[in-house]
């Protein structure tokens, strides 16, 4: 584990992954997926704090750049009695001119903050991203478990209309003196049986229907005419392997390390309190006693120098700060090597939970062909008086049963399949 997260530190400064498709592809689903990002309201709102973090890597910016500011005034004033001069006591004093200023980041303390500031940026990025994928697989996810739960549906009805079928059989045998009433008995409490299956499916595919026009941004009753047909349980298409260090793409993985870049960046900006700041400065104006001598030359006035600060007794200031800066890129450290264990877990734990809701699907199709072949078996013994009405129920009933049970798992292979996408960050192996 811990040689992974060494190799993954060392390339994560490649760029994320794009272009990266869905392991499910449907039509329906991708323009679903096109209004989530399109109207969503948290990725809203995560896109919105990219824009503030750089909105504020363009006030660092500015630090290390020359500042000029114009300025006018006109001030009236009266000189005390007391106070020594000639002439009126009452004066009137107009200014008007510029001022400019120049920080030299001779020892960094700039160039650090406006690398944290940067690195901060893609840092919230990818927290947008994460949001991004988060949303794409809840929007794929509820779409699958809604296929699913309209699959099971239309299984449990063929299932009803042949059961329907079958109690019409066994009472027209019975009024034929063929059978007797225990197996129309039990031909109607399976019929009623199965149809008690109805609601909690139909409320499966409501629940998800609502929960996509949340995700998507739009009301339920807008996403019936796409939804309500009843298609196929979209089929994944992937490995069941991949590198781990496709790890690195997954958006938790990035920013930590953006944020790791940030807090070691900020030990720089600490550093530079340790020297003093120069800084140039300038002005240029016209100042006079009154306004028409504000166009000629004689008020002209002008300045030029340099300025140096030092903090030289801070108390420990200086060195306390750059103690909790290292504190703090200690922590940011810890962080992203624990988020690195943490998504390798997950895509491990992803990947078996996808290999192994793909072998149990496997052996479910092979069971239900079996059980179908068992169906027209013990109906055709029944009709030919070889076998009684109870091998026909059991036969029907662990065919429904295996259908069901057959798209439950068919549903759980999509759920399986998309998670690994979200545990590979956005990726398809």
């Amino acid at each position: 584990m811990r040689r992974h997260a060494v190799a993954l530190f060392i390339v994560l400064l490649g760029a994320p992954l794009a272009g990266a498709q869905l392991p499910v592809s449907d039509p329906i689903l991708d323009s679903l997926i096109r209004d989530a990002v399109a109207n969503n309201l948290d990725l809203r709102v995560a896109a919105t704090r990219v824009r503030e973090e750089r909105a504020l890597r363009g006030i660092t910016a500015s630090r290390g750049k020359p500042q000029l500011a114009g300025d006018a005034s006109a001030v009236e004033f009266e000189r005390s009695i007391a106070a020594p001069g000639f002439g009126d006591r009452r004066q009137k004093l107009y200014d008007a001119g510029f001022d400019a200023g120049w920080e030299i980041d001779l020892f960094g303390g700039i160039r650090h903050d406006v690398a944290a500031a940067v690195a901060q940026v893609q840092a919230t990025d990818e927290q947008r991203r994460d949001v991004e994928i988060t949303l794409i697989a809840e929007v794929a996810r509820n779409y699958v478990e809604l296929r699913g739960a309209q699959k099971r549906l239309d299984v449990l009805d063929a299932r009803i209309q042949t059961l329907r079928d079958t109690l019409d059989v066994v009472r027209a045998r019975q009024r034929a003196g063929l059978t007797n009433d225990l197996d129309v008995s039990r031909s109607e409490a399976l019929l009623e049986d199965t149809l008690a299956s109805r609601p909690s499916l139909e409320f499966a595919s409501t629940s998800a229907m609502r929960r996509l026009a949340v995700l998507t941004g739009r009301k339920p009753e807008e996403l019936v005419d796409r939804l309500s047909a009843h298609t196929r349980i979209p089929t994944p298409q992937m490995s069941v392997s991949a590198s781990l260090e496709i790890v690195e793409q997954r958006p938790d993985v990035r920013r930590a390390e953006r944020e790791l870049a940030a807090a070691t960046a900020r030990i720089g900006v600490a550093r530079a309190d340790l020297y003093p700041r120069v800084s140039l400065f300038g002005g240029f104006g016209r100042r006079s006693d009154n306004t028409s001598d504000l166009l000629h030359s004689i008020s002209n006035y002008w300045s030029f120098g340099p300025a140096l600060r030092w903090p030289l007794l801070t108390g420990g200031r200086v060195h306390a700060q750059i103690d909790a800066a290292r504190a703090r890129r200690d922590e940011a450290d810890a962080a992203f090597h624990q988020t690195v264990l943490r998504g390798m877990e997950e895509v491990e734990n992803a990947f078996a939970g996808y290999g192994r809701d793909e072998r149990e699907r496997d052996r479910l199709a092979a069971a239900v062909a079996a059980e179908t072949r068992a169906v027209d078996l013990a109906d055709s013994r029944y009709r030919a008086g070889l076998d009684n009405f109870l091998a026909v129920l059991d036969a029907q009933r662990t065919l429904r049963d295996g259908e069901d049970r057959l798209a439950a798992a068919e549903t759980r292979v999509g759920v399986s399949a998309i998670s690994v996408y979200k545990a590979l960050g956005g990726a398809t192996p």
